[in-house]
C-alpha cells in the first residue's frame, strides 16, 4: 500500500466542551471531513471507537508505554501501518475538517523528494505537526525515545523532517470552540 492514514481522536475535547470528533458539521461528524481529506487505502481512527465505527475504520488504542499523549497516538499507528507494510502513514487530528484535499499526495512527496523519515504541515500562523507523513520505519526510533523516556513535542520529534508549506492557514482550522465550529462550516459550505 503506497499510503495509509490514522486520525488522532483520543483527546478530552475539554475546551469545547463536547465530542469534537462527532460534532455534526457540514451534515457529518467533524472526523467524517476529515477522512474525506486523507482519501486513505486504509483508515484507522486512535483514541475512538464509537468514531472508527461511524467511519467503518480500525479502531487503535494507544499502546501501554507510560507515554501518554499525541505521540503515543501516532506510535499507535505507525505500528498498525507496519502491519499492513504500508509505505507511509499520514496522520491528523479529528478536529481539522477544513483539510486541503491533496494533503496526503503533498505530504508524502515531499518527504520522498528530501529522503526523510517525516513530513508535516506549516502555514504562516505555525507548524501543524500533527498533519503528517510519516514513514512507518520511524516506529523504532519513536519506541527509543519512549524507552529513554522522553516524550518531545511533536514538532521536536526526529532529525530526519521536512516542513511542507500550505498557503492558506484557514484549510487547517483547529476546532476548539463553537465559534471555530461556526468559521469552519463557513469554509466547508463554499
Amino acid at each position: 500500500m503506497r499510503y495509509v492514514a490514522a486520525i488522532l481522536a483520543g483527546g478530552r475535547s475539554r475546551r469545547f466542551g463536547a465530542d469534537k470528533a462527532m460534532a455534526r458539521i457540514a451534515g457529518k461528524p467533524m472526523i467524517a471531513h476529515v477522512a474525506h481529506a486523507l482519501n486513505a487505502e486504509a483508515l484507522a481512527v486512535v483514541g475512538h471507537e464509537m468514531a472508527a465505527r461511524e467511519l467503518g475504520a480500525i479502531s487503535l488504542s494507544d499502546p501501554v508505554t507510560g507515554v501518554t499523549g499525541p505521540l503515543a497516538g501516532v506510535l499507535a499507528a505507525l505500528n498498525w501501518a507496519v502491519s499492513l507494510n504500508a509505505q507511509w502513514l499520514v496522520t491528523a487530528p479529528c478536529d481539522v475538517p477544513v483539510l486541503p484535499k491533496d494533503i496526503a499526495l503533498k505530504l508524502i512527496g515531499a518527504a520522498e523528494d528530501e529522503d526523510v523519515d517525516i513530513a508535516y504541515a506549516e502555514t504562516q500562523d505555525g507548524p501543524h505537526a500533527l498533519c503528517a507523513a510519516w514513514r512507518p520505519s520511524f516506529v523504532s526510533k519513536l519506541e527509543k525515545l519512549f524507552a529513554d523516556g522522553v516524550h518531545t513535542p511533536v514538532r521536536d520529534v526526529g532529525t530526519s523532517k521536512v516542513h511542507v508549506i500550505f498557503e492558506s492557514a484557514k484549510d487547517f482550522i483547529n476546532v476548539n470552540s463553537p465559534e471555530d465550529l461556526a468559521r469552519a462550516a463557513a469554509r466547508l459550505e463554499r
